[in-house]
């Protein structure tokens, strides 16, 4: 029996890291806002391409944990696939669900690296997703697909039901936009729901200044039984059905480019999860994978092995505490 089937898209990512930043670009990070001038043509330092999106880092992060997982991904009939194939074989992943869409490209990112921040274009061919014969798992983490990807849902739903599989749910942007009443069959079996602040507020059409409780509790009353709301650099918080969670972050890791640290948060969590330990616990080992992730380019390099896991615990104390 697998102990994740991660089910999601897979993209290459071309990295373009910009060093001469304050001089090229004008950035206002309270507001999220990045401009360079019309026309203009700015120096790029380093390219780098990487097999990326929120499914292949959950199930690089995984497998490294030391768990066996199988990842369900339809890509194009191209030499992005390929390099994907034998990136997945080198970090021991099952393919037995992967498959390749005749005439079709693979998706395509570039990612803007700014001071520590990332900007995506990112280019979703359309797919006509398709759920393969899954065999049993002890978990399924559902991750970022493109439109379309909703046809899945009710037969996915039927699957967990059956077979008694726990579901992380990290919905990605096409998701997302679906909104809750369009995602019912999967949110009723949830048993982790991550996103981000912004984005549960937008998923609950909620107000800005919305109390973290009461957040919380309109996700719940959507079905999931766990939920986390990370918050950048003001760290995470969590509802394990009963109790709510807070942790801050470790400010002394220095911060190179951010791309895959809710990947690697939400994988981490998940993986504590399947491992038997507490939301509390859960909450410090998925800190400590996202703060590893930060310190390198791309969303896989960083990913902590269960020895990793081990030495960061070891050395830093942080711990989430009931608020």
């Amino acid at each position: 029996m697998l102990d994740f089937i991660v089910i999601g898209d897979t993209t290459l990512d071309v990295f373009l890291i910009v060093h001469e930043y304050k001089l090229m670009f004008d950035i206002k990070k309270e507001n999220k806002y990045l401009c360079v001038n019309y026309a203009d043509k700015v120096p790029v330092d380093t390219i780098k391409e990487i097999i990326a999106g929120n499914a292949p880092n959950a199930v690089v992060a995984t497998s490294r944990a030391g768990l066996r997982v199988a990842i369900v991904t339809q890509m194009g009939e191209d030499q992005t696939a390929g390099l994907a194939k034998e990136m997945f074989e080198k970090e021991k992943v099952g393919l037995q669900y992967f498959q390749k869409e005749a005439g079709t490209k693979s998706n395509y990112s570039t990612v803007i690296a700014v001071d520590g921040e990332r900007t995506i274009l990112i280019y979703h061919t359309k797919r006509d997703y398709k759920l393969p014969q899954l065999e049993k798992a002890k978990w399924v983490y559902l991750t970022s697909m493109a439109k379309g990807s909703e046809v899945i849902f009710n037969e996915l739903a039927d699957y967990i039901k059956k077979n008694k599989v726990k579901l992380c749910y990290q919905p990605g942007t096409f998701q997302l936009r679906l909104m809750p009443e369009k995602s019912k069959s999967i949110l009723r079996c949830t048993e982790l729901f991550v996103v981000n602040r912004d984005e549960a507020i937008q998923y609950t059409n909620s107000k800005s200044d919305i109390e973290i409780k009461d957040l919380f509790q309109k996700i719940a009353q959507l079905g999931p039984k766990k939920i986390v709301i990370t918050d950048g650099t003001k760290g995470s918080y969590a509802w394990d059905g009963k109790d709510y969670w807070q942790m801050g972050i470790l400010k002394e890791i220095p911060r190179k480019e951010a791309t895959g640290a809710g990947d690697a948060y939400t994988s981490g969590m998940a993986i504590s999860l399947a491992k038997g330990f507490d939301m509390a616990e859960s909450m410090r080992q998925a800190h400590f994978n996202s703060s590893s992730v930060i310190q390198f380019i791309g969303g896989q390099e960083g990913l902590l092995t269960e020895k990793g896991y081990q030495e960061w615990g070891r050395k830093y104390q942080i711990k989430a505490k009931k608020f």
